[in-house]
């Protein structure tokens, strides 16, 4: 299953509301429907805006003050959450 739905815009309740919200309603779901893996696309602006260099599976996220950055994030903590109480497998995928 693909959850690739975000707010991309809006304050940042509303896309705390959708994306980290959303994210945990539509990881739950899938645990409950026994859903084999779960692929959430996030994004590369977890990392910021101001890339210097090279992205890679050890570069540490840094949103900065960016609403969608940010709330992305929260989105892929509250998955690593469900996943983990609900037995859940998962990935993601952060495209540029």
């Amino acid at each position: 299953m693909f959850h690739a739905a975000a707010a991309l815009s809006g304050d940042i309740d509303h896309q705390r509301q959708v994306n980290q919200g959303g994210t945990q309603n539509v990881a739950i779901a899938a645990a409950g429907a026994n859903v084999k893996r779960l692929v959430h696309v996030s994004s590369i602006a977890v990392y910021g805006y101001r890339l210097r260099q090279d992205v890679t599976e050890q570069t540490p996220p840094n949103p900065g003050a960016d609403p969608y950055a940010i709330t992305k994030l929260e989105a892929e903590k509250a998955l690593e959450n469900v996943a983990a109480e609900y037995d859940l497998s998962y990935s993601i995928i952060r495209p540029a």
